[in-house]
């Protein structure tokens, strides 16, 4: 079941909806923004929130670092390392590179799957490029 929540452009709707999702006792919260994630993230420290798109999730605070995330955060971010000397450039005339990624991999960690108390379907766990034990 999918609970769907809007705040229709309204920012500071967002603390009431997340409070909402939190008492519902969701399984988990996805946010496409970092605002989005912010307020989920003070409303609860325990339910797994998944954000779909962040620049820089260190720099907006949600989570402590990229390869240690810590707390209940994880998700896709867009940062491109590899670019930022070239922002910081002055470049002969807009010429920097539009950067995809090459390669999605779906890794499941049961041990954390287990912690947070959620049961990975076998069919999920056979599609999986990894499987962490």
């Amino acid at each position: 079941m999918i609970e769907y929540r809007s705040a229709e452009g309204k920012v500071e709707r967002l603390p009431s909806l997340a409070a909402e999702l939190v008492a519902l006792n969701v399984d988990v919260i996805v946010a496409p923004t970092s605002v989005h994630v912010l307020a989920a993230k003070q409303a609860t420290s325990t339910i797994p929130i998944v954000f779909v798109n962040s620049g820089d999730p260190v720099e907006s605070g949600l989570v402590a670092s990229l390869a240690r995330p810590g707390g209940n955060v994880t998700g896709l971010s867009t940062l491109a390392v590899d670019l930022i000397g070239k922002c910081l450039e002055q470049p002969p005339q807009a010429n920097l590179p539009v950067v995809q990624p090459t390669k999605f991999e779906l890794v499941i960690n049961l041990k954390t799957a287990k912690a947070l108390g959620l049961t990975i379907p076998p069919s999920l766990l056979a599609r999986a490029d990894q499987v962490i034990e």
